[in-house]
């Protein structure tokens, strides 16, 4: 994936000093990300100083959390927390896969993004006080949505809203940081904007960008997820342009084969 490479670098670096990103996000779960890209990603986190962070696949998505141990990430998010159980499940994973000091080295979030979630949320955090090894919590506004058979373009209504607020609201209660994600655009300004104002979210990322929210973000928020679309778009382009090149390769390969008949 050398396409774009110098330009993906110049937009990170542009993201990093005019609007103090934190890092980059990648997901075995709903982006079905290869562990190629992955080590680019990384290769790209690293020459900007930038975080890695990556969804597995699931709460007890072993082999996720292995691949994220040898790509040496930041952060490791579990999708679709819907139960205390479930909780459980990732931590005992996650303790069980990163023994000791290598447990603590990783930061730890989870995805709040149902109505099973929101309706169990407090009971989530309490159990066996499994709160105390997460570093925070992410709602994914997009699942939420539909969890309530609305669609992505319901993300930015009062109903999700104050469904987000309740969830941030509880997180903050065991000191957790909050991110917000799904389907963020600059029409989501107004929703992201009130919970900043209340203290209640402290983060916000796109499909691939983690932004933390201060003052210049908030007040630029149009030109800082524009940057950031900017950067998925080379990063899009550059899976494509490579796995267009190896299929090229494929197909050259194999016509030379046919004329051997």
């Amino acid at each position: 994936m050398i396409h774009s490479n110098k330009e993906m670098i110049n937009v990170l670096n542009e993201l990093k000093s005019k609007f103090d990103i934190i890092g980059i996000k990648s997901s075995f779960e709903d982006e079905g990300v290869y562990f190629n890209e992955l080590i680019k990603l990384k290769e790209l986190t690293t020459i900007t100083n930038l975080d890695l962070n990556i969804k597995i696949g699931g709460c007890e998505a072993i082999s996720d959390i292995n691949n994220c141990v040898a790509l040496n990430v930041n952060g490791i998010v579990a999708p679709m927390i819907e139960s205390e159980f479930a909780l459980s499940k990732f931590i005992d994973a996650a303790k069980e896969t990163l023994p000791g000091i290598l447990f603590k080295k990783f930061n730890f979030h989870v995805n709040l993004e149902s109505r099973s979630a929101y309706e169990n949320v407090s009971r989530i955090f309490n159990k066996q006080n499994n709160y105390k090894f997460l570093s925070g919590v992410v709602v994914g506004r997009s699942d939420l949505a539909k969890s309530y058979d609305l669609t992505k373009a319901n993300v930015n209504d009062l109903e999700i809203y104050k469904i987000t607020e309740d969830i941030f609201k509880e997180s903050k209660k065991y000191k957790l940081l909050t991110t917000m994600g799904g389907s963020v655009t600059f029409k989501s300004d107004k929703f992201i904007k009130k919970l900043f104002e209340k203290k209640l979210l402290d983060r916000i990322e796109t499909r691939n960008i983690i932004f933390k929210l201060n003052d210049n973000v908030i007040n630029n928020l149009d030109k800082a997820i524009n940057l950031a679309l900017s950067f998925e778009s080379l990063w899009l382009r550059s899976k494509s342009s490579y796995y267009m090149n190896i299929s090229n390769s494929y197909l050259d390969r194999a016509n030379l084969i046919d004329e051997r008949k």
